[in-house]
């Protein structure tokens, strides 16, 4: 079955996470459709710790709040990404 999505999901994930216009982009798998943009690293965490659905990117591999190492500190500037849409 395929995922879809219209306009106010993404509207929504840009005012929730202050993303501007310019600054993302959708990336689509197999079973999952996401915004991907960067953000300060703390506040990368900080979504990630407070949203199930965003995880960052650490040497490119994705990972969720729990998958962390305890006392991770991340990078200056951080990919982040959130599931829009999933099956």
């Amino acid at each position: 079955m395929p995922i879809t999505i219209d306009h106010s999901n993404i509207q929504d994930a840009l005012e929730t996470f202050d993303i501007s216009k310019d600054e993302y982009y959708i990336l689509c798998t197999d079973t999952c459709i996401y915004i991907v943009w960067c953000a300060k690293g703390d506040k990368a965490l900080g979504f990630a710790e407070n949203n199930e659905c965003v995880s960052i990117d650490v040497k490119g591999e994705w990972f969720y709040a729990e998958e962390l190492p305890p006392g991770f500190k991340p990078e200056p500037l951080v990919c982040t990404r959130y599931i829009l849409a999933t099956d």
